[in-house]
C-alpha cells in the first residue's frame, strides 16, 4: 500500500499533459483581464457577468476546436450559443431557465403522469420568453435611436452590447488557440477591444500590462508544445522534466518585459508642448519683450466651434474628385418643406450653408468674422419684401455636415439655439448649430428679368470694397476675358447671363486632376483644364464677374430636387454637394446663379411679381397634425412608429421561425418516443383542443364517446367550409389506438403509431384554423351585440 502511494507522484507527473491544463488557464487569465478593464472603464458593466461569458465562450470554442467541425459552422454555433447566453446573464434569466429546465426533466421522467408535455413547460416557457422578449424591445429600440441620429441610454442594452462583444472575442480566441495555434491573431481582437476602450475612456491602464504577460506566456507554451510535438514525429526521446525549465524561463521572461513596459515612460508631443508652456510661464518680463520684437506674440485660447474648420477652404467641393456613383447613396439630409404644395416637377432648392467673399488665387477665404449666439425664434432678418416669400424647412441631419445649418433663401429664425458668424454689415458667413433636426424660417426671392435689368449699379460701398476685390495676382487673360465676354452687354444682368451661358459650354467632369495650390484655380480652368466641376464653375464665374465689375461671391452647400412623395420631404445625398455664384443687384440683394451645366439654370419670372406671401399664420393652417408637434417630440414620434411596426414584423417572423422549428423537434419526439406514451400524449393534446373549441364532452366519457361528441360537435358548429373530412379519420385512427393501448393486452402495430404520429400535423392544423374561425365569429357577435351598438328601438 505504501509503495502504491509513493509512486502516485510519479503516475500524475507522466500522465499530466502540460498544455492541457496550462494553455486554457493562461488563456483564461487574459480573458480575464480584458473583463476586468472593460468592467473598470464602463461603469454599467459587471465583471462578473463579463468573465463568465467570456470563460463560457472560451471552453466552448475549445471544445469545437478539437472536433473536425468547419469554422464556418463553428461561427455560427457561436452565434446560436451565444445570443441566448447574453440574453439570459445580462436579464438576470437564470432561474426562469432553470424553472424551465427542470419542467422540461419532470416530463421526460414522467413525474407529471399522462399530463400534456406542452401543459407542463407552459408557464415556464411563457415567462422566459416574455422576459426575452422584452429584453430584444430594449435591444431594438436602443438600436433604432443609434440609427435615428438620436441615441439614447439603456443600461441593459450596453451589457447585452458588451456581452456579445465579450462573447465574440472569447470564442474567437479559444478557436484560434486551440485549433490554429496562433496566439497573435487569438489575442488582437480582445486587445483592441480593451485598449480603444481605455483610451476612450481614460481609465486606468494597468490591465493592459496583465494581458501584455499573459499573451507572451502563450507565446513560449504554444512554442514548447511545437518543439514537442516534432520531436515525437522526428521519434527524438526528451525528458518530460524540460517542461518545468522552460515554464519558469518563459514566466520570467514575460515579467521582465512587462515590468520594463511599465517602467518606460511615455513622452507625446503634447507632454512636450506642456512642458515648455510650464518653463516659459515663469519667465521674466525682459524674456517677454524680445519675443514681441522677434514678433512672436501668444494669442489667447478659445473655445473653437464647428464653422471655424472652414473659414480656409481650397476649391469648394473638392472631395468629389474621382467620385463615383456612390455618393448618390450617402443620405446627408432630409428636409421637408411644410405647407408646400407639390406639383407635376418640384423645383430645385439650394441648400446653403456658408459664404466666401475672399478668393486668394488657389482658393477661398473670409474676412473676419464675429459669432454670436442666437435664441430659439429670435429674428436674424425682421423685413420682408414685396418680391420675397415665406418658407418653413424641417431639417434632418443625417451624415457628417460639420454641424453647420442649412437652409434655402435668407435666414430668419430658427427653432433651435444656434450660433451666427457674421461679416461687417450683417454679412453671414455661415452658422453652426448642435443638433440634427430643426426648423428654420427664411425667405425666398423670386426675381422678375426685367426688374433685375432695370436695377442699375448703384452698389453700397462695403460691397464694391468686399465683392469686387481680386488678388494682385490674377494672370491679365483671366480679366481680358472677362472683358471680352461682356463689353457689348448692357446691363449687369445680361452680363451675368453671359458669363453663365459661357461657362456652360464647358464639359462637366469629376474625372480631373486635384487643384495644384501654385496655380490660379480660375486661369487653370479656362485655359488648362477646361473642364471640372461645380467648384471650377462657380470660382470662375466670380471672377470673371468681378472683373467685369459685377460683385458676387460663392455659396457652398447641397443642390437637390429628389423629393420623396412617401415621406414628404427633399432627400440630400453626399451627390448634391454643389457650390454656386450670386451676384449683388441694388434694391434686390444677391441673386443665384448656375454655371455648372450638369444642373438647369435657374428660372426667372418673365412678369412682375406679385408680392404675396404665405406668412406663419397662414402656412400653419395647411399644416398637418404632426406639423404641430415639436421637432424633437415629431422624430420621437416617427421613431416610434417605425420601431413599433419593425418590432412587429420582427416578432412575427421569430414567431413563425420558432413555430417551425418547435414543430420539427415535436415531431422528433414523438417519433422516437414508445409508441404507448406518443398515442396518450396526442390523446391528451386532442382533448385540450376540444376544450378550446368549446366540445361539451364529460370526463367519464370513454373515449369512443369523446370521439363521437367531438365529431357532432364540429359538424354542427363548423359544417360550412370546414375540412372535417381530413379531421375525422386521424381522429378516429387516434381514438382506436389509445383504447387498444389502455383497454386490450395486445400492443399497436409500429407502422400504424407512425402513421397516426404523421397524420397529427394535419390534425393540429386544421383545428388550429377551426379555433381560429370560431374566435373571429364570436368578436364579430360581440361587435354586434348591444353592449357595443345602441340600436334605435323600432315603433310597431
Amino acid at each position: 500500500m505504501l509503495r502504491r502511494l509513493k509512486r502516485l507522484p510519479q503516475q500524475f507527473r507522466q500522465g499530466f499533459n502540460l498544455w492541457t491544463y496550462t494553455l486554457p488557464a493562461v488563456l483564461i487569465l487574459v480573458l480575464g483581464s480584458v473583463a476586468y478593464g472593460l468592467g473598470n472603464a464602463i461603469s454599467q458593466l459587471n465583471y462578473g457577468l463579463l468573465f463568465s461569458i467570456s470563460l463560457l465562450g472560451m471552453l466552448v470554442a475549445w471544445m469545437l476546436a478539437s472536433t473536425r467541425i468547419r469554422a464556418f459552422l463553428a461561427l455560427l454555433a457561436a452565434l446560436f450559443l451565444g445570443i441566448p447566453l447574453v440574453l439570459i446573464r445580462a436579464g438576470g434569466l437564470e432561474s426562469e431557465l432553470m424553472s424551465l429546465l427542470q419542467a422540461l426533466m419532470n416530463t421526460l421522467r414522467g413525474a407529471q403522469g399522462s399530463l400534456s408535455f406542452w401543459l407542463v413547460i407552459q408557464a415556464p416557457f411563457q415567462e422566459l420568453g416574455v422576459d426575452i422578449g422584452t429584453l430584444l424591445n430594449r435591444g431594438q429600440e436602443w438600436l433604432l435611436a443609434i440609427l435615428s441620429g438620436k441615441p439614447i441610454f439603456d443600461p441593459i442594452a450596453t451589457v447585452m452590447v458588451w456581452g456579445l462583444a465579450m462573447w465574440m472575442v472569447s470564442f474567437w480566441a479559444g478557436w484560434m488557440i486551440q485549433r490554429t495555434k496562433q496566439p497573435l491573431l487569438a489575442i488582437l481582437p480582445a486587445g483592441v477591444m480593451l485598449s480603444t476602450t481605455l483610451a476612450y475612456t481614460l481609465a486606468d491602464t494597468s490591465t493592459l500590462l496583465i494581458l501584455l504577460g499573459a499573451t507572451l506566456s502563450l507565446f513560449g507554451l504554444i512554442q514548447q508544445q511545437s518543439l514537442e510535438k516534432r520531436w515525437r514525429l522526428e521519434k527524438i526521446r526528451f525528458n518530460l522534466d524540460v517542461r518545468n525549465p522552460s515554464l519558469l524561463f518563459g514566466a520570467a521572461i514575460s515579467l521582465a518585459l512587462v515590468i520594463l513596459a511599465a517602467m518606460t515612460p511615455s513622452i507625446t508631443v503634447q507632454d512636450i508642448v506642456e512642458l515648455g508652456q510650464r518653463w516659459t510661464s515663469g519667465q521674466s518680463e525682459q524674456r517677454q519683450g524680445v519675443a514681441e520684437s522677434l514678433g512672436l506674440s501668444s494669442k489667447p485660447r478659445r473655445e473653437r466651434i464647428a464653422i471655424d474648420n472652414v473659414r480656409i477652404s481650397g476649391i469648394p467641393q473638392e472631395q468629389l474628385i474621382g467620385s463615383g456613383p456612390e455618393l448618390a447613396e450617402k443620405i446627408i439630409m432630409r428636409i421637408r418643406i411644410l405647407g408646400e404644395e407639390q406639383g407635376e416637377q418640384n423645383p430645385t432648392y439650394y441648400w446653403r450653408s456658408l459664404t466666401y467673399d475672399q478668393y486668394i488665387g488657389n482658393g477661398w477665404s473670409t474676412s473676419s468674422t464675429s459669432t454670436e449666439p442666437y435664441t430659439t425664434g429670435q429674428f436674424v432678418t425682421s423685413t420682408k419684401a414685396s418680391y420675397q416669400q415665406g418658407l418653413i424647412q424641417e431639417v434632418e441631419i443625417l451624415g457628417f455636415a460639420k454641424r453647420l445649418l442649412y437652409f434655402t433663401g435668407i435666414l430668419v429664425s430658427v427653432d433651435q439655439e444656434f450660433l451666427l458668424s457674421q461679416r461687417s454689415n450683417q454679412d453671414i458667413f455661415g452658422a453652426s448649430i448642435d443638433t440634427d433636426l430643426f426648423q428654420v424660417d427664411s425667405l425666398i426671392s423670386t426675381f422678375n428679368e426685367e426688374e433685375l435689368r432695370r436695377s442699375g449699379k448703384d452698389y453700397p460701398e462695403w460691397i464694391q470694397n468686399r465683392y469686387l476685390a481680386l488678388p494682385e495676382g490674377l494672370p491679365q487673360r483671366v480679366r481680358d476675358l472677362a472683358q471680352e465676354l461682356t463689353a457689348t452687354v448692357q446691363t449687369p444682368y445680361d452680363r451675368a447671363l453671359a458669363i453663365e451661358s459661357y461657362l456652360r459650354t464647358f464639359p462637366y467632369s469629376l474625372q480631373v486632376p486635384p487643384p495644384s495650390r501654385y496655380l490660379d484655380i480660375a486661369d487653370h480652368f479656362l485655359f488648362d483644364l477646361k473642364r471640372g466641376y461645380c467648384g471650377y464653375y462657380a470660382t470662375t464665374m466670380v471672377v470673371l464677374a468681378r472683373a467685369a465689375g459685377l460683385p458676387a461671391r460663392i455659396v457652398i452647400g447641397y443642390a437637390s430636387s429628389n423629393y420623396d412623395e412617401a415621406s414628404g420631404q427633399y432627400i440630400v445625398t453626399q451627390a448634391d454637394a454643389h457650390a454656386w455664384v450670386e451676384a449683388y443687384f441694388p434694391d434686390y440683394g444677391w441673386v443665384e446663379f448656375e454655371p455648372t451645366p450638369n444642373r438647369p439654370t435657374i428660372p426667372r419670372l418673365r412678369e412682375p411679381s406679385t408680392g404675396e406671401t404665405p406668412l406663419r399664420e397662414e402656412i400653419n393652417k395647411s399644416r398637418g397634425i404632426l406639423d404641430f408637434i415639436p421637432s424633437h417630440v415629431n422624430l420621437t414620434l416617427r421613431t416610434l412608429f417605425s420601431g413599433l411596426f419593425s418590432l412587429f414584423g420582427y416578432s412575427l417572423a421569430v414567431g413563425i421561425l420558432l413555430a417551425i422549428v418547435w414543430n420539427s423537434i415535436d415531431t422528433l419526439r414523438l417519433r422516437y418516443t414508445k409508441p404507448s406514451r406518443a398515442i396518450e400524449t396526442l390523446y391528451l393534446r386532442l382533448k385540450l383542443y376540444a376544450l378550446r373549441l368549446g366540445v361539451p364532452y364529460h370526463e367519464g366519457d370513454t373515449p369512443y364517446e369523446f370521439a363521437a361528441t367531438f365529431t357532432a360537435h364540429l359538424n354542427e358548429q363548423y359544417r360550412r367550409g370546414a375540412p372535417l373530412v381530413e379531421i375525422s379519420r386521424p381522429v378516429a385512427s387516434l381514438v382506436n389506438l389509445y383504447v387498444q393501448i389502455n383497454y386490450t393486452p395486445h400492443p399497436p402495430v409500429p407502422t400504424e403509431t407512425k402513421r397516426v404520429v404523421r397524420s397529427w400535423g394535419t390534425i393540429r392544423r386544421q383545428l388550429g384554423l377551426l379555433w381560429l374561425r370560431g374566435t373571429l365569429s364570436h368578436l364579430r357577435q360581440r361587435i354586434l351585440n348591444k353592449r357595443w351598438i345602441t340600436r334605435p328601438a323600432t315603433n310597431l
